[in-house]
């Protein structure tokens, strides 16, 4: 507000959770290797939340429109527990107060060579305020658009993005085909190991995203 001073470094904190907000349904059923079951919301649960709040008409409304509120339904999922990663749940529960920003990518593949570029310049100038970074591309939804995403971010000129199979145990199949994904840090010193998340079949149940539902095809 006007007039009003920011101290340097301040970091909004976010709201308490409201406990009158609706309870989400949860479309997506897991089978933990215990043999228990546990529930889940699907991408459909959450848009059929903002569509009866009349904040969004449809998915694609809200892809285009509210790239805002695509943020905020990836730290919530993250909350919910189906990464298995107690340490994500606790970061997303406050993800300004604790430094998380989540970065909204359209057109990613469209961008081709420049894409490593593009997000270079979105992750460098984060890195003087924030601890960590989600990047999200709401359009990268099969494996042929993941293989074109990575090839995409590993044709950068910088070098900076790279894949690498050092470490990394093969499918004995041979129907799959594991890569490593990396991003140097400025400093040229450092190397991020970067870990994805798709509502593919071929990921693990901890790296599954909020799967779509068959209408929002």
């Amino acid at each position: 507000m006007p007039g009003v001073t920011v101290p340097p470094g301040f970091i909004r904190p976010d709201p308490e959770s409201n406990p009158h907000l609706p309870t989400l349904k949860t479309s997506t059923k897991c089978v933990l290797n215990d043999g228990a079951e546990r529930n889940y919301p699907a991408l459909s649960d959450y848009l059929e939340h903002y569509v009866s709040q009349g904040i969004v008409t449809d998915l694609k409304d809200l892809v285009e429109n509210y790239s805002h509120l695509i943020g905020e339904i990836f730290f919530h999922w993250v909350r919910t527990g189906q990464l298995g990663c107690l340490f994500a749940m606790q970061l997303a529960k406050k993800p300004r107060e604790n430094r998380w920003l989540p970065i909204v990518q359209l057109g990613a593949v469209a961008e081709g060579s420049g894409l490593g570029a593009l997000l270079n310049r979105q992750l460098d100038a984060a890195g003087g305020s924030h601890e960590a970074a989600a990047i999200i591309f709401p359009d990268v939804v099969t494996n042929e658009d993941i293989v074109k995403l990575v090839n995409a971010l590993c044709s950068d000129p910088s070098g900076r993005w790279y894949r690498t199979d050092d470490g990394i145990v093969k499918d004995t199949s041979g129907g799959l085909i594991f890569v490593g994904l990396r991003w140097v840090l400025p400093s040229q010193a450092s190397v991020n190991y970067v870990l994805g998340f798709s509502s593919v079949e071929a990921m693990p149940r901890t790296r599954q995203s909020p799967p779509p539902d068959s209408h929002l095809h």
